[in-house]
Parts: structure tokens; C-alpha cells; sequence
């Protein structure tokens, strides 16, 4: 009993002189904790949020044009924004691969040719020979048979051939007068019409010369003569420029305030100093895109298309980046610094100058190192912003 007695007389003698001592550093020093604050005076300020993105031009149908073998473009026929037909040529290109390849179908081609008239004309002497009952039956089938196996090989190669008499554009007439006998004819006639390779428009619209990447982003693809081209790249496409999207993607953060219907406005990169306006056509919800990694805690991006409301936009301006910015709410409110502001058990509260008394307020919208204030406070309000750990013991 003692023992207990003793602790609680030494916890109220602590309680006491604590007490004793705070009330001391007021009456000694009254405007000590004053001196040296740092006011701000709340007041209104006329504020609006914007999202500003990037993101590119490009036509949402375009049939792309690919090389059909390595090489290098020779001549751009058609130019570049013209508007095309199916069977318009558009460029030529140079392959030695394809020569060679070409080469090849066409012997073998002439061969094919050639033993099929040499089965013909078996076959035909089988048939004088049946009818004069000088040979049996079973060499006339066996000599039917051989002939339509070389039919056979002859139409499959020349279906080969065709392939490439329509991208050199050759004559058949000029090949059905080869022959397998003289084939350092065949490869001087290759070697002198030193052809090119045609590649023609397989729908209507508009010559363009960009194209996607694996990221959904559009680029210049700069054709011109000379260049190298790889087997399958994609040199051109034709598009249909009545429909032109602006392609972006927007933070998780900020998907929530984007909706269709929206009106954004738009700068081209190489144009900025004309500004015009798009709708927001659709927001996927159900694609995203995730920066560097495909792990939860990496941000996450949605895909939203835009529709330009500009009708001079051409072959041109296809691929460009585009400029996206967003007006939210135009609103005037009360801000105050962020560092003004005290976080205690999830509630947020101010000094306020006067008696330094402790506020509760509500906060909005973040602006830069400012935040609006939607209750609490009013403007000429005047609150200290540089409190310290002892000022918030001593509340």
C-alpha cells in the first residue's frame, strides 16, 4: 500500500509540474510562439483544371502497303496525298531477290512446258498406234496418265510464274517465245529488261506515307527513292481521310473525369500555333496499357479516341503528335498553402492567427502547392503556415 501510494503521489507531482512549466513559457514568453509566424491571408481566386496529353493523328481504316521481298524503292509513281483507284501504280522497286526468284519460276516453267509437249506428243502417238491396234491398251493409259501429271506441273508453275509477270509487268507473249534450249536467252532477257517491281492501289483513297508502331502511335515513314526496304515492311498505305481519329491514352488517375462527348482542345507539334477542337468519340475501359511492366504497381493507362472537328487535315499531318488539353471546371475558390495544413487522426485542420486557435476545415482540389478549402474558413482569414511539432503539443 505504501508502495502504491508513493507512484501516485510521484505521477501527480509529474502531471503538476508539466503543467507548471507550459504555463510558465506563456507567461514568460507570451509572444514567443508569435514572433516569428509566417501568415497567410485566405482569399478567393479564380481557378480551372486542365489535363494535358499526347497523342497522334491517323485514319482508323488504312490498308498498308508491304514490300513483297528485300530491296529498295525506285520510283514513287503516284505522289503522296493523291487520291487512288484499285490497279493505280503507286511504286516501283528494285530486288535482286526477286529476280533470282523469278528466274527460277521461269525455267522451270519452260521445262514444265516443254516435257508436257513431249507427253503430248506421246500421247498422240500412242493413240495412232491404239487405233491400228499395234500397241497395247496399258501403254496408251500409262501415256494418258504422264501427260496429265505434266499438265499438272505446267499449270502449277505458271500459276508461280503470274505472281511475277504481274510485278515486273511482262508480256506472257515475250515468254512463250522461250525456249529451255536456249537458256542464256532466258537469263539475257531477264538481265536486259533489267524490270521493276509494280505495286498498285487495291482500293480507293488517299496515297499516305506513315504508319503505326507496336505502341499505337504514329509515325512519318519518309519514303523515297533509294531507300532499303526489308521483306513485309511497310513502305505507304492508302487511308480514308474522312475519318480521322486522334488516338491518347490517359492516366488512372484522371480516366474518371474523361467521358465521351467531351470537347478537348488540339494543337499539331508542327503546326502549334493553330488551335482547333475534338470530341471525344470513346474512352476503353477495358484496354489499358502499362508502362515498363505489366506488375500491379506500375501506372496504368486507357486508350480514348478523338474526333478532330477540322476538315483541312490531310496526308500530311498523319502522324504528327497532337496536343490534347482538357478544360475542367471554371470556379472560383479559397485557397490556402499545403503546408498550412495539420493532419490528425484522418481530419485536416489550420492555425488560425487569432489566439492560434486550431480550425477544422474541409479541403477540395489540389492546385499546384495550393489547395481550395470548402468549409472552415473565409476569406481575410488569416493563418500561420510554418507551425511547429511544439505548437501542435501545446493545442
Amino acid at each position: 500500500m505504501k508502495i502504491k501510494s508513493k507512484k501516485s503521489y510521484l505521477l501527480v507531482s509529474l502531471i503538476i509540474l508539466v503543467s507548471i512549466l507550459a504555463v510558465s513559457y506563456w507567461d514568460v514568453n507570451p509572444k514567443s510562439a508569435q514572433q516569428d509566424d509566417q501568415l497567410y491571408t485566405v482569399q478567393w481566386s479564380d481557378q480551372s483544371r486542365e489535363l494535358s496529353l499526347v497523342g497522334y493523328l491517323s485514319p482508323r481504316q488504312t490498308t498498308w502497303i508491304t514490300a513483297p521481298e528485300n530491296g529498295s524503292i525506285a520510283n514513287i509513281l503516284t505522289p503522296i496525298g493523291s487520291q487512288v483507284t484499285p490497279g493505280m501504280p503507286l511504286v516501283t522497286m528494285k530486288s535482286q531477290e526477286l529476280q533470282t526468284a523469278f528466274l527460277e519460276a521461269l525455267i522451270e516453267y519452260i521445262s514444265n512446258r516443254y516435257e508436257a509437249n513431249d507427253a503430248l506428243r506421246e500421247l498422240q502417238s500412242q493413240e495412232k498406234l491404239m487405233q491400228s491396234g499395234s500397241t497395247p491398251q496399258n501403254d496408251l493409259f500409262k501415256a494418258q496418265k504422264e501427260h496429265a501429271l505434266k499438265e499438272i506441273n505446267t499449270l502449277t508453275s505458271h500459276k508461280r510464274l503470274s505472281y511475277y509477270i504481274e510485278l515486273f509487268q511482262y508480256d506472257w507473249k515475250d515468254i512463250d517465245q522461250l525456249t529451255l534450249s536456249k537458256v542464256d536467252q532466258i537469263k539475257d532477257f531477264i538481265k536486259q529488261e533489267n524490270k521493276l517491281i509494280h505495286i498498285f492501289a487495291n482500293q480507293n483513297g488517299t496515297f499516305v506515307n506513315y504508319q503505326d508502331d507496336k505502341n499505337n502511335q504514329s509515325t512519318k515513314s519518309s519514303i523515297q527513292p533509294g531507300m532499303s526496304v526489308d521483306k513485309n515492311q511497310v513502305i505507304a498505305g492508302i487511308s480514308d481521310l474522312n475519318d480521322l481519329s486522334i488516338i491518347s491514352e490517359v492516366g488512372e488517375k484522371e480516366i474518371h473525369h474523361i467521358q465521351t462527348g467531351m470537347t478537348a482542345s488540339l494543337r499539331l507539334s508542327e503546326n502549334p500555333n493553330i488551335t482547333f477542337e475534338g470530341v471525344v468519340e470513346s474512352v476503353d475501359l477495358h484496354s489499358l496499357f502499362t508502362l515498363g511492366s505489366t506488375s500491379s504497381n506500375k501506372p496504368r493507362f486507357y486508350p480514348i479516341h478523338i474526333k478532330p472537328n477540322a476538315n483541312w487535315l490531310g496526308a500530311e499531318e498523319l502522324g504528327q503528335p497532337v496536343k490534347i488539353t482538357f478544360q475542367f471546371e471554371h470556379k472560383e475558390v479559397l485557397l490556402i498553402p499545403i503546408d498550412a495544413i495539420i493532419i490528425e487522426k484522418d481530419q485536416y485542420f489550420i492555425l488560425r492567427e487569432d489566439g492560434r486557435e486550431k480550425v477544422a476545415i474541409e479541403l477540395g482540389d489540389v492546385f499546384d502547392e495550393f489547395i481550395a478549402v470548402k468549409s472552415g474558413l473565409s476569406a481575410g482569414d488569416r493563418i500561420i503556415t510554418n507551425h511547429t511539432s511544439l505548437d501542435l503539443d501545446l493545442l
